[in-house]
């Protein structure tokens, strides 16, 4: 969600004419784009600010927003007008990877081009191609809604 936001860019519009740090003049009614992938990936606000590094966000720390990051990270936007969902997505998508690594090993399928392309959301533009392969579950592993 940090380095592939979705969207990749938010759009808000001013209601009230305005000064922004830098001296940049907004107009009322004027349109203003915030890129999240740029601030997402800004080495001013991030270290190896390209790289995946899950261990940036502590399990045992509060869950990343943009609150509590000073609004660097901000996949579902900030403010009033934050995605309503943001914490069901996140959820959701927690349950879903989880069942999905439980069962099954997942390999890229070698030598294949993957290329990104943005609009709405930022997207491979031929698709991913994995192999997949049933996992062997372990004892620990085996729960009773895991076994039926």
């Amino acid at each position: 969600m940090r380095l592939y936001p979705h969207p990749p860019v938010l759009i808000r519009r001013a209601q009230v004419a305005d000064t922004l740090p830098g001296n940049y003049k907004v107009n009322a009614g004027q349109d203003i784009m915030i890129s999240v992938y740029n601030i997402h990936r800004s080495l001013q606000v991030w270290e190896q600010a390209e790289e995946f590094i899950p261990e940036r966000f502590d399990l045992e720390g509060p869950v990343p927003n943009e609150s509590n990051t000073d609004f660097r990270f901000i996949p579902f936007s900030g403010g009033p007008r934050k995605c309503v969902g943001d914490q069901f997505a996140l959820l959701e998508a927690i349950v879903a990877l989880a069942i999905f690594l439980q069962h099954l090993n997942f390999e890229l399928v070698p030598n294949q081009t993957i290329g990104m392309t943005t609009g709405a959301t930022i997207h491979t533009t031929n698709g991913l191609y994995m192999k997949l392969s049933q996992r062997k579950l372990t004892p620990e592993l085996v729960s009773p809604a895991t076994s039926r």
